[in-house]
């Protein structure tokens, strides 16, 4: 039997200028455990009772750094790696982006179902894409324009500006759905209902569901239909090395965590929270009974790091839509990747939350999304943590830490 390799793990401290390294041993250190650096020192390698780990660090370290030999009898291990000369200046938090805005989106840009294909958008339906402004931008206007639209006297509603679904401006006013354009947020497109095909109304709850896999798809509301990214897949025609088009078609499926996590920081960003409970909406009014499981299904995080640069020396054998697959062993170790730092616990239940939701002062915003997308995030973030060393999964006070990648900013029009 092999032996079990050490986890190591690495995160990029740019605001103190240093690597931190973790690292956990399946048995304490002893005479066999030994660390190196590569010769371009951009690898560190860690060797245990005969099995080996390599980490690629997530910066360029400092040309004279030689790490520390493990003391014996320890089961954690640590370094904190000096940066070069060159990366000695922090640098800003670039911002969480989110796939497919619409200016990486053209008129021959198609969606299908992600679960089994169902073509949902067909090539040319949509003709025009704009990007849709933060959720928050009608209420900023109601408290920043400075020049509002004079009302004639009598026709003002109960409060002073009325009814402000007609202002332009109001915290009422809603983007609406046009044909042939996609208008696009960071986690759902808003389509105009005759644009859609291959879907179906619940007529009490208003879900949209794929007419062939029952998938939920979206929502349709007021504005137009509302068709979550995350079930959906891309479709662009290919073309052949010699650029001739073909009738192929190349489906891309970003992961959940490269839709959500931007919405978390935009929201952090635009409301000064970094804490949220992630739960399911309520059931409709007229709904004879919920699930248990979905009434209480829950995540409570906190966005701790928006944005980071993180190296894992293994990945899951199992790998799933948020993590590629387990390096082989004589290859390269897994390059650096731009990550969210979220802490995370479970829910309170739906009254408790609800109370520090509502609390005078509450620091925590709410989200609301499909059940089903709610335990697919928890299990993510189970995930992550279980790829960390053990003494950097937990966080004072309760929490459970996790590592989500986000996505790159990497991607052409389509």
């Amino acid at each position: 039997m092999m032996p079990s390799p050490p986890l190591i793990y690495a995160e990029l401290l740019p605001n103190i200028r240093q690597i931190s390294v973790l690292a956990a041993l399946p048995t304490p250190s002893d005479g066999t455990t030994r660390v190196s650096l590569s010769g371009d020192r951009a690898i560190l390698t860690l060797v245990h009772n005969g099995a080996t780990a390599s980490l690629q660090l997530p910066g360029a370290i400092a040309p004279t750094y030689n790490p520390a030999q493990p003391h014996p009898n320890l089961a954690q291990l640590s370094w904190r790696i000096p940066l070069a000369a060159s990366l000695l200046q922090p640098r800003a938090a670039p911002s969480v982006t989110a796939p497919w805005s619409a200016g990486a989106l053209a008129g021959t840009s198609s969606f299908s179902c992600r679960g089994c294909g169902q073509v949902i958008l067909s090539p040319g339906r949509v003709t025009t894409w704009r990007d849709l402004p933060s959720e928050n931008w009608a209420e900023m206007m109601e408290f920043w324009h400075c020049h509002k639209p004079d009302v004639p006297v009598g026709e003002k509603g109960d409060e002073e500006g009325g009814d402000n679904t007609t202002k332009g401006y109001g915290a009422n006013t809603r983007m609406m759905a046009q044909k042939g354009v996609g208008k696009v947020d960071l986690t759902y497109f808003l389509l105009d209902g005759e644009d859609c095909s291959g879907l179906e109304t619940n007529p009490s709850s208003l879900t949209l569901s794929c007419t062939s896999c029952a998938a939920h798809i979206g929502i349709s509301t007021p504005a137009g239909n509302q068709l979550y990214k995350w079930s959906l897949s891309l479709t662009a025609p290919l073309t052949t090395a010699t650029s001739s088009p073909t009738t192929q078609l190349a489906p891309t499926s970003p992961p959940l965590p490269h839709f959500l996590l931007p919405q978390l920081h935009a929201q952090s960003s635009a409301l000064g929270v970094s804490k949220f409970i992630i739960r399911p909406p309520p059931p409709p009014a007229d709904a004879k009974s919920e699930s248990n499981a979905d009434a209480e299904v829950g995540v409570y995080v906190w966005l701790f790091a928006p944005s980071l640069t993180v190296s894992f020396s293994s990945i899951s054998s199992h790998p799933t839509s948020s993590s590629p697959a387990l390096t082989p062993r004589n290859s390269s170790p897994p390059p650096p990747l731009p990550a969210s730092k979220l802490l995370f616990r479970p829910s309170p239940p739906r009254d408790e939350a609800t109370a520090v939701l509502d609390a005078p002062n509450s620091a925590v915003e709410e989200v609301r999304l499909p059940a089903s997308v709610v335990r697919a995030f928890a299990t993510l973030l189970q995930e992550s943590n279980a790829r960390l060393p053990e003494g950097a999964r937990v966080f004072a006070g309760g929490w459970d830490v996790g590592i989500l990648e986000v996505w790159n900013g990497g991607e052409g029009v389509v």
